[in-house]
């Protein structure tokens, strides 16, 4: 949600057209983060693709969402993975963000094959600690509650719920209460009141 919402300001302050987002989700139970995209999409104005037929990993998905985003007059798609450390807010997997941002090279220059002027794949969170993200989210007044995992149930959801409410801590932010018995009401985050260390 970081990304979209960073995306969308820049788009904003460029005068260019709403951000178009492409669902692809692979991993575990996909149901609770394709309803989640469609909502931050939603939110933030963007339009809303569906690849037909879903990818078999991150490759595939990636040069999915490139020739949707050609189809569509994109000139970028966002990836927004990072390659933070779920128990430590801190510390960066250095080996997954040098991963993801050589996938995305890999895969813009296999679909710069059929288009030499094509798609551009950025990762503005690849080398991102899970605490920098956070920071992100509190400059950016991302609205937590449309997050996947808030009031989602079951072991992943919580295991995330978990992995953020470490990372706000980090950076002296605490999440709010997480009500997984419903969906609404909306979370508002403090400004910016960070603790820097």
């Amino acid at each position: 949600m970081v990304a979209l919402a960073h995306a969308t300001e820049r788009q904003e302050a460029a005068g260019s057209a709403a951000v178009i987002a492409c669902l692809w989700i692979v991993t575990g139970d996909a149901r609770p983060r394709q309803s989640a995209v469609r909502r931050q999409v939603g939110l933030y104005g963007g339009e809303m693709l569906e690849p037909s037929g879903m990818p078999g990993g991150a490759s595939e998905g990636l040069l999915a969402a490139t020739r949707l985003a050609r189809e569509h007059g994109a000139a970028r798609v966002i990836w927004p993975v990072h390659a933070g450390v779920p128990l430590d807010p801190e510390s960066l997997d250095v080996e997954r963000a040098a991963g993801i941002v050589e996938r995305s090279l890999l895969t813009e220059r296999l679909a710069a094959i059929d288009d030499p002027d094509g798609v551009v794949i950025e990762t503005p969170l690849a080398d991102l600690r899970d605490a920098q993200v956070a920071e992100l989210a509190v400059d950016q007044a991302v609205p937590l509650q449309h997050a996947w995992w808030w009031g989602s149930r079951g072991e992943a959801a919580e295991a995330s719920r978990e992995r953020w409410e470490r990372a706000w801590q980090a950076i002296g932010c605490p999440l709010p209460d997480v009500d997984t018995s419903t969906n609404a009401g909306r979370v508002d985050l403090p400004g910016r009141s960070l603790r820097r260390g």
